[in-house]
C-alpha cells in the first residue's frame, strides 16, 4: 500500500512566517516595557526602557530624541505645544534628532517605541503623556 503524501501548502508557510514574527514583535515589545518619566534641574526626560530617551530643555522651546540602540525597534516622540500644534520627531536607529518651536512651547510629551513590518513602522507601545509646566 503507498504511503499517502500531502501537497505543499505554501500559504500555510508564510502565515506560520508571519505568525513567528507578530509573537516575535510582541516579545520585544513586552521586553522593552517603558519607564516612568522624571524631571530635571535641567528640563524634563523620559526613557523608554534602556532602548531610547526624550529630553525637552528648561526653555520649554527645543526637544531631543534619541534612539540608544542600533536594534529593530524604534523609537519617536510626540510632542504638543501651546499653539496647539501637535508635532512628531522620531529618531534615526542609534542615534539622536533634535527638533525645536519657536514661537510657542512644549506642553506634553508621549515617547514611544515600535517595531518595522513591511517598510511601515508600527508604535507598539507609549509611555503616559508626561505633561511639561513651569
Amino acid at each position: 500500500m503507498p504511503s499517502s503524501t500531502r501537497p505543499a501548502r505554501p500559504h500555510l508557510t508564510t502565515a506560520l512566517r508571519l505568525a513567528a514574527t507578530a509573537l516575535a514583535t510582541t516579545a520585544l515589545a513586552l521586553a522593552t516595557s517603558p519607564t516612568p518619566a522624571q524631571a530635571a534641574s535641567d528640563g524634563w526626560q523620559d526613557y523608554y526602557a534602556d532602548a531610547g530617551r526624550v529630553s525637552v530643555n528648561t526653555a520649554r522651546n527645543q526637544i531631543t530624541v534619541c534612539d540608544q540602540q542600533f536594534d529593530d525597534l524604534y523609537i519617536k516622540a510626540d510632542f504638543v505645544t501651546t499653539y496647539t500644534g501637535t508635532w512628531t520627531v522620531q529618531a534615526p536607529q542609534g542615534d539622536c534628532t533634535t527638533d525645536r518651536t519657536w514661537i510657542s512651547k512644549i506642553t506634553t510629551v508621549t515617547l514611544c517605541g515600535g517595531t518595522k513590518l513591511f517598510d511601515t513602522v508600527r508604535w507598539n507601545d507609549c509611555n503616559t503623556p508626561l505633561r511639561i509646566t513651569r
